[in-house]
């Protein structure tokens, strides 16, 4: 016996934005303000790349798939939040009136609220080896600011340029040594956070460098020196 794949897909329309109601709990997703950020800066940098997924029940507009760049446009259309390029610079952005929606036929709310979660599912592992060779050819301080990709490899020394990538050396070589870290995004928070007010301290103004050129290296070297202290 077979069975017959279903398109669920019955229509697509462009819709008022404003007008599309949440459909899953405010609290389903944990967010905050860094990737709140980070998705108005991709947003508005890379355009509308997605249409909304809704189910049309009872005269209201509910959304399925869409729920973290509908709260972007919210905060964006209410100043509450400003999107940043590369250097941290605001700019201010037009939100267009409507938005292409896909409208998803379901029978009952229990089937929308299993396309919720549907949507929501990670089916597959992203490698990061082959992530890193897949975007070596891209600007990862740029797209730092924008994407939320846990799997990416977050190098310290991207924070200011991305010559920095490197190994242990092999044997006598110069004087200094490159080190990657993989971090989850919470804790590349944490550091970046941690590394930014340091070099603002007074002490960061002498601290010894051995030489060393890279204010991120220097910066982490009086983290720990603080804590082994």
């Amino acid at each position: 016996m077979q069975n017959k794949l279903v398109n669920r897909i019955v229509k697509q329309d462009m819709i008022d934005w404003k007008k599309l109601v949440p459909f899953q709990p405010d609290n389903l997703k944990k967010t905050n303000p860094y990737t709140l950020q980070k998705l108005a800066n991709s947003l508005c940098a890379n355009g509308l790349t997605m249409n909304f997924y809704v189910w049309e029940k009872d005269g209201k507009i509910y959304i399925i798939d869409g729920h973290s760049r509908h709260e972007i446009l919210q905060l964006l259309e209410t100043n509450t939040i400003y999107p940043k390029d590369s250097k941290g610079k605001e700019h201010s952005v037009i939100i267009p009136e409507k938005f292409p929606c896909s409208f998803l036929d379901f029978k009952n709310t229990k089937e929308a609220k299993k396309a919720v979660l549907i949507f929501n599912s990670k089916y597959k592992q992203i490698d990061s080896d082959v992530l890193m060779d897949f975007t070596n050819d891209l600007d990862l301080n740029e797209i730092n600011t924008q994407i939320e990709i846990p799997e990416l490899k977050l190098n310290l020394t991207t924070m200011e340029g991305l010559d920095d990538k490197f190994q242990l050396p092999d044997g006598d070589k110069a004087p200094f040594q490159q080190m990657t870290f993989t971090l989850a995004n919470d804790q590349a928070i944490i550091i970046q956070n941690a590394l930014t007010d340091i070099k603002k301290s007074e002490e960061y103004k002498y601290v010894e460098t051995f030489g060393n050129e890279n204010s991120n290296g220097n910066a982490l070297y009086l983290l720990v020196s603080k804590c082994l202290m």
